[in-house]
């Protein structure tokens, strides 16, 4: 297994595990706000969450382009 393949499946697990985290968050951000408490620092969580998730999608999706085209140089030899 190659170091691409090697982080893709890290990037693949860590999206895996932040996903129900970032869905509790927001329903953990919807308590606070209904029980009027302090918010901000539950919206700061959210975002730092989210922000993760998307530059591992974004990471993810580069280094399958990498992958795919490495697999068809391979293919055209």
């Amino acid at each position: 297994m190659t170091d691409l393949e090697q982080r893709l499946v890290a990037l693949d697990l860590l999206i895996a595990r932040t996903k129900p985290l970032r869905e509790r968050q927001e329903k953990d951000l919807k308590k606070v706000t209904s029980y009027k408490g302090d918010t901000q620092a539950a919206k700061d969580l959210l975002a730092k969450t989210k922000k993760a998730l998307k530059s591992a999608k974004t990471e993810r999706k580069g280094i399958i382009a990498k992958l795919l085209k490495a697999q068809d140089a391979a293919a055209k030899k």
